[in-house]
């Protein structure tokens, strides 16, 4: 299964056009290194965006740390990071929590990409 998104429909030299790249969380389903790497070279000013707690583990120069309740912009764009629970919540020792999804605003039009989470009565 990871063969396909490896494989990737566009090749990442496409997206060099993209203003950010955000990332939910650290797993193949969810952010693609055989992408990512040849997207950095191809636009090294592109950020990419993930949670906080494997920030360390993506080999690109531009990467940036992502926290809850830490509203950063895009452009025009608003972007709020919130908590999500792959399976449960989960937090690294400095309290980061490692899976998150995000709400979008702009021009009074929002969107919240819940990233991979169950429901859980703190959403």
């Amino acid at each position: 299964m990871c063969a396909e998104f490896s494989a990737g429909v566009l090749p990442p030299q496409a997206l060099s056009v993209c203003d950010a790249v955000l990332i939910s969380h650290f797993h193949d389903d969810h952010m693609d290194l055989a992408t990512l790497e040849p997207l950095a070279l191809a636009a090294p000013d592109l950020p990419v965006w993930l949670p906080a707690p494997d920030i360390h583990r993506l080999p690109i120069s531009n990467r940036r740390a992502a926290k809850t309740g830490q509203r950063f912009n895009i452009g025009s764009f608003s972007v709020l990071p919130i908590a999500a629970a792959h399976s449960e919540y989960e937090r690294d020792e400095a309290g980061n929590d490692r899976y998150l999804g995000y709400f979008i605003s702009t021009d009074g039009i929002s969107l919240w990409h819940s990233g991979d989470t169950l429901v859980t009565p703190q959403l």
